[in-house]
Parts: C-alpha cells; structure tokens; sequence
C-alpha cells in the first residue's frame, strides 16, 4: 500500500512541475514583501470510549487549554514566517502556568503545498463517565501531555484555485474558482499519563492506561472553493477521507498494538478582503479523525484560528530573488 501511494505522490509531482498559474485568476505578488500583525487561538479535544470485557462503556474527554497569542509575520513571495507571543488569557485558570505550543505552517510551488504540524500541551482538563454512574467526574489533570507531529502534501487539479492567494496572501485571488485537490500525509500523536478506565471504588481488576498512541497515514479526496467580489473572498477546503492506522497501547505494564482504518475530516475556510497593496483575513482550520481500538475508540478534534492585517510593500530588488524561493 505504501509503495502505490509514494508511486502517486511521485506522479503528481512530475505533474505539478510543469503547472502554471492562470493569470487571468491569480495576481502573482513577486516583487511584493508583506507585513502584517496576527492573532491566533488554538485548542484540542480528545474523545475516548472504553468497552471493557462486558461491553460497559467509559467515556472520557480531555480538553487542552486554550492557547492564545499575538505577534509579527513576514511574507515574500513563496517564503513566509510569524513570531506570536502567547497572551496570559486562558479558559482553564488552574493550567495557567503549564506548557502549550502550536505551530502550523508550510512551504508552496505552483500547485503543490507542503504543510508541518506540531502541537505540544501540558495538563487537560478530564470528563469522565463510568458506566452505571449519574453524572460525570470532573478533573484537573497536570500530568497528562498530549504531542502531536504530522505532514502533509496538497495537489490541486485546478490552476485557477490558489491556495498561497486565499489562505496565506502571498498572492491576488482575482476571480471565484474551484478545485479538487488530494491530501496525503501522515501524522503520529499520543497521550501520556495515568487513564484510570474503571471506577476508583472498584479495588478489582481496575485498569490503568499510561499512554495512547496513534501512527496514521492518511489520504483525503477533497474539494477547495472561492468566492471573490470586488476584493472580498471567501474559501472553503473540505475534505473526508481514510487513514490506516497503527494505535498503540500501555496499560497494566502491556503493551498492545493494533491497526485500522478510520475516517478522517479536514476542513480549512477563510474570510477577507485583499487588493494589490494590503489585506486582512480571517481563518479557520479544523481537524478531526479517529482510531479504533478493538471495540474502543479513540477520536481527536483541532481547531485553530487566526487573524491578520498586512500591507504588501513594493521592493523593486527583492523581486530578482523572486523566482529562486
């Protein structure tokens, strides 16, 4: 299976080597440098339900803290970077002193776009429902950490969709236009801590799992849309697709490991207004799959937004480097 995928991966590559942009859509910025000031707000949920050996099920729920941030981005051409700093708000007051970091971003060549994603937090907070039990228990957990690495790799069919113009503002969506487009990455996170799976007052047979691990590759047919009006736009990528995974389990001193495939959903969608010399926008991402382990499941749930103003600044010189980025 992995040598069709790295077969395709290869020929859409020698595809989009030769792809050009259809200008009567995209205004390329290549002698523009842009800056712009950004706000952005991530979180993520973690969904597990536990069947044990007579099918009673625990529900959990870990819900990281909000992690929010201001700060400076750069872009030239296909080159782009931000600096943020994380601001003292956050929506879980007692992991306010815990670690949180996120970062989401990527590198584009005509109709390709390579993306990398980490995200690292420190302390959740924890619903559990034990079954036979009204009600959920409710905690704060500072010992849990959820990590999360992942890549993936974007192939739009359509040269009249581009994506550096509708969701990074590198260049001028000047027409609506629409597009298929493949997603293939793969992406490995995992939760470390102790999961008590039964109830505390059952001293029998309890189950404690110190990590969930999942390994998943995953290709995802999608769709990508604008809509531009008199420099207003809005765009739209969605995705459903499959990843074949391998899960990881600790619990009780074992280790267990399991493979599946689950469904996966993606979805990217901004708002703005751009022109030749300035723009801002507003972004949204969510993420959202799923892993089974044996009657169990596991699902996870990433949202992030973000907002930015920027003026593009004409730099004659900057523009003969243009094309080596």
């Amino acid at each position: 299976m992995l040598k069709v995928v790295g077969l395709f991966a290869l020929l859409l590559m020698g595809v989009g080597a030769v792809a050009q942009f259809d200008t009567n859509y995209v205004y390329l910025t290549k002698d523009k440098f842009s800056l712009y000031p950004l706000g952005e707000s991530a979180v993520s949920t973690f969904f597990y339900d536990y069947y044990d050996a007579n099918n009673n099920v625990t529900s959990l729920e870990y819900h990281t803290r909000q992690y929010n941030s201001i700060g400076i981005g750069a872009s030239f051409y296909r080159f782009g970077f931000s600096l943020t700093f994380e601001l003292p708000y956050t929506n879980i007051p007692e992991l306010k002193e815990h670690n949180a970091f996120n970062f989401k971003g990527g590198y584009s060549y005509r109709r390709f776009f390579a993306e990398l994603r980490i995200k690292k937090y420190s302390g959740v907070e924890e619903t559990i429902e034990y079954p036979g039990n009204n009600g959920a228990v409710v905690n704060i957990r500072k010992d849990i950490t959820i990590t999360e690495y992942g890549g993936n790799m974007y192939f739009f069919l359509c040269k009249k969709f581009n994506f550096d113009a509708n969701f990074k503002n590198y260049n001028l969506q000047k027409k609506s236009a629409l597009s298929p487009f493949i997603n293939i990455g793969i992406g490995n996170y995992s939760i470390n801590g102790d999961f008590l799976l039964t109830d505390s007052s059952s001293q029998n047979n309890q189950t404690i799992m110190t990590e969930i691990g999942n390994l998943s590759l995953h290709i995802i047919p999608s769709f990508a849309a604008t809509v531009v009006y008199r420099g207003f736009y809005f765009a739209n990528m969605l995705g459903l697709g499959i990843g074949l995974n391998k899960n990881t389990l600790k619990y009780n001193d074992q280790n267990k490991y399991l493979y599946g495939v689950m469904p996966v959903f993606e979805w990217n969608s901004t708002i703005g207004y751009s022109t030749k010399s300035y723009f801002v926008s507003l972004i949204l991402s969510m993420e959202s799959n799923r892993a089974k382990y044996d009657n169990s499941y596991l699902g996870t749930v990433h949202t992030l937004w973000s907002i930015k103003l920027g003026k593009k600044i004409n730099i004659k010189y900057m523009g003969k480097i243009g094309p080596y980025l």
